[in-house]
């Protein structure tokens, strides 16, 4: 990779056929960043034989942006964008605009796509798309919060930028139901907006063997540690040990493994049935999946956007044939109560024990729930919703 003067570099950028631009915001957690959706629409443009360029901005600075370029053949080349300075947030905003207008210039011809996953990037495809830069603009709300900011002034801005995204863009893709029926309530025509979940392709998932599956594997992921309860989980996993001493708990992606996670796995008693690993690449993270028996969620009201937000964790779950144990907080959870996914519960251990003990307890019972996680799955599955979409729009 490298950095310096913007310039695209595959042949694609000039050759004939629809061009996709991507801009999106990544939380980086070195040696990578968290798989998330602007990854989903990358690895479907690549599968699908689209060219596009991907064009990451850090979410919290401190990071240059990374330019990702991929022809119709699968073929990719990457280069830095900026500096790794951290700007205090309105710098950051007028930094990234201008990175991903630059990555714009250089593209010779009109682009046919531009997603902004977030107002931030949609707002900068709506300033070029008035110099006819930009055929189709698309603003993807990956999330959104009645209260994002505690600064009201800030709050003020978020939300204004957010209503110009959305009046400016073709299509609105909303992650969630609950971002759809709020923006609906707001006026937003209906044909407008689209429902685009964070959903894996199922044809990504890995094809493991029944007999490879551990039914007593629990799994848990600890990618956004603010967001997620894990303590409660590791605490329940001491009660369930009494039962079903074969039992085992894997937490993935925590920050610092060796930490206080780990420390409190062995007060509990439990550290020699839990394995807590940090961030891993998605490959194996499915992998893992693949061979558990219940995905677990807890999520926490602790951030405003999360009640709004699609849980990515719980859809790969299902995908992988995991029932999920989750809390009611984001708006997956209302999807999984009604195809009967799993078991939706409050925040406590009896709650918690008690829902994996009918799972791991009760065959038929755990079959229908994983049954019905895989259906779901199945209906959500990201490569048919991208298809159909893109189809529409005479991209793929």
């Amino acid at each position: 990779m490298r950095s310096g003067k913007t310039r695209i570099f595959l042949k694609t950028v000039g050759a004939p056929g629809p061009l996709i631009l991507v801009a999106v915001h990544i939380v980086v957690r070195p040696p990578g960043h968290v798989h998330g959706p602007g990854d989903n629409l990358r690895e479907f443009l690549k599968r699908s034989g689209v060219s596009h360029v991907m064009v990451y901005h850090a979410l919290h600075g401190g990071h240059p942006s990374r330019v990702v370029e991929c022809d119709d053949q699968g073929r990719e080349s990457e280069r830095l964008l900026g500096s790794s300075r951290k700007w205090p947030l309105p710098l950051q905003i007028l930094c990234e605009g201008w990175r991903t207008g630059r990555v714009i210039r250089s593209i010779k011809r009109p682009i046919s796509v531009f997603i902004g996953v977030d107002p931030v990037n949609a707002g900068a495809g709506a300033f070029w798309k008035r110099f006819g830069k930009i055929d189709r603009l698309i603003f993807y709300t990956a999330d959104f919060a009645l209260n994002r900011f505690a600064h009201p002034l800030l709050n003020a801005l978020y939300h204004q930028a957010d209503a110009i995204a959305v009046r400016s863009s073709d299509e609105v893709w909303n992650v969630s139901s609950r971002i759809l029926n709020h923006r609906l309530a707001a006026g937003v025509p209906a044909e407008k907006l689209k429902l685009v979940p964070n959903s894996p392709a199922m044809a990504g998932i890995p094809g493991v063997p029944e007999r490879l599956r551990h039914r007593q594997m629990l799994v848990s992921m600890a990618t956004n540690a603010d967001a997620l309860e894990n303590r409660l989980v590791i605490e329940a996993m001491g009660e369930l040990l009494k039962k079903y001493p074969q039992a085992r708990l894997q937490i993935l992606g925590a920050e610092d493994p060796q930490g206080e996670l780990l420390e409190f796995a062995q007060a509990c008693g439990a550290a020699a049935a839990v394995e807590i690993t940090g961030l891993l690449p998605q490959e194996q993270v499915l992998q893992r999946l693949s061979r558990a028996a219940v995905g677990i969620a807890l999520y926490t009201d602790a951030k405003p956007w999360t009640r709004y937000g699609d849980a990515k964790k719980v859809r790969e779950y299902m995908a992988c044939g995991l029932p999920v144990v989750m809390t009611d907080v984001p708006s997956t959870a209302d999807e999984v109560s009604r195809a009967g996914a799993g078991e939706i519960i409050p925040m406590n251990k009896e709650a918690l024990c008690q829902a994996l003990d009918r799972l791991l307890g009760d065959e038929n019972y755990y079959r229908q729930r994983r049954d019905a996680a895989l259906n779901l799955a199945r209906r959500s599955d990201a490569d048919l919703i991208l298809q159909n979409l893109l189809f529409r729009l005479k991209i793929s």
